[in-house]
């Protein structure tokens, strides 16, 4: 997975909050969503780390 990616990413989220901070307008829902996406992105990439180390894919729920 891209490094590049995620911190362009985690960049974005930033930008939205200064742009949400400095306007009247309703930026929270579009901050909201960014944010929940970094936070997926972030998990996923910890777990697909977890199980490059451990060698052996994870168990299904």
């Amino acid at each position: 997975m891209s490094g590049d990616f995620l911190d362009r990413l985690k960049s974005a989220r930033y930008t939205v909050a200064l742009l949400f901070e400095q306007s009247e307008g309703d930026f929270g829902p579009i901050f909201a969503r960014l944010d929940m996406e970094i936070r997926q992105r972030e998990e996923l990439e910890a777990r697909v780390k977890q199980v490059l180390e451990e060698g052996k894919p994870p168990k299904r729920s």
